[in-house]
């Protein structure tokens, strides 16, 4: 069930609000309460490269179900999204063209959609298994759990492919989870807005948690970070204010949130009212500045 809530500041009884036309804004707290006040967060999903131990290259999907080879590229089609699986172990969905690596029985490596041809594709085949590989730091081996003893591998050519698991575990068999940035979406009950931030995964199969997506967008204890979704939000702010950011106003707040520790772990008091429901009712989430 999606959890609806509301977003305030404790210090200035402010909430965040987004209007039809996307515009984010704060509004007063206890006479502003509708859909518009009302935000679902999404945790960000854990976004990596997928890259060989020992050769400069990293799995890349092509599009339309087109299949797998590598790049020394690092963009979109690049990126893939580690998604649990019933099977145990890993899904890799490439976010790019929303399929999922996967393996037949004749050992042949492809891509299948994730539910655009009506079918969603979440068996055994497109289930992958990660173990600790000896051969460089933060490494490791990408077992089929479809078919027991298939280990994925790169040679010196950038080719990908599958090999015996029992007799083959050398740094051709290795990979490394590097870490992406990708934008972080929060989305409002009625309209929407994308923020576009700068969140790191961490490790592996590890989401973001939704309390951070203000630090993402650039909101931190040292200030903005230049280049940021919230550098680019100041800005904007400082145009139509005449050069000056408004006390209690959007940037204001949400830098107050985030020089708080916002998304760090034991700096933050974070409390959580009321139930989420089909609805509409949101729950209430209050953040406790100094």
């Amino acid at each position: 069930m999606e959890e609806f809530f509301f977003i305030i500041s404790v210090q200035h009884r402010k909430s965040l609000a987004c209007n039809a036309s996307g515009h984010v804004y704060v509004v007063c707290a206890e006479t502003h309460q509708g859909s518009w006040e009302t935000w679902h967060m999404q945790d960000c999903t854990p976004t990596v490269f997928i890259s060989s131990a020992c050769h400069d290259k990293r799995l890349s999907s092509k599009p339309f179900g087109g299949g797998i080879f590598t790049s020394r590229n690092r963009f979109g089609w690049e990126k893939w999204v580690l998604e649990e699986s019933d099977h145990g172990g890993f899904f890799f969905r490439s976010p790019a063209h929303n399929t999922r690596l996967a393996l037949d029985a004749n050992s042949h490596l492809y891509t299948i959609s994730c539910g655009d041809d009506g079918l969603d594709h979440r068996g055994a085949w497109e289930t992958w298994r990660l173990s600790e590989s000896p051969h460089s730091s933060n490494s490791y081996f990408i077992d089929s759990i479809g078919h027991e003893g298939k280990r994925l591998a790169c040679n010196n050519n950038g080719h990908v492919y599958v090999i015996d698991a029992n007799t083959h575990a050398g740094s051709w068999e290795s990979w490394i989870l590097e870490r992406s940035q990708h934008g972080d979406i929060i989305e409002s009950t009625k309209f929407w807005t994308k923020v576009v931030g700068a969140c790191a995964v961490g490790a592996a199969a590890a989401p973001v948690v939704a309390a951070g997506v203000v630090a993402s967008m650039g909101f931190g204890a040292a200030g903005i970070a230049a280049g940021s979704a919230g550098a680019a939000m100041m800005s904007a702010e400082a145009s139509v204010a005449g050069g000056g950011i408004a006390a209690g106003g959007v940037v204001a707040t949400l830098q107050s949130i985030g020089a708080s520790g916002l998304g760090v772990a034991g700096t933050t008091a974070l409390a959580l009212s009321g139930a989420a429901t089909g609805s509409g009712v949101g729950a209430a989430l209050a953040v406790a500045l100094p």
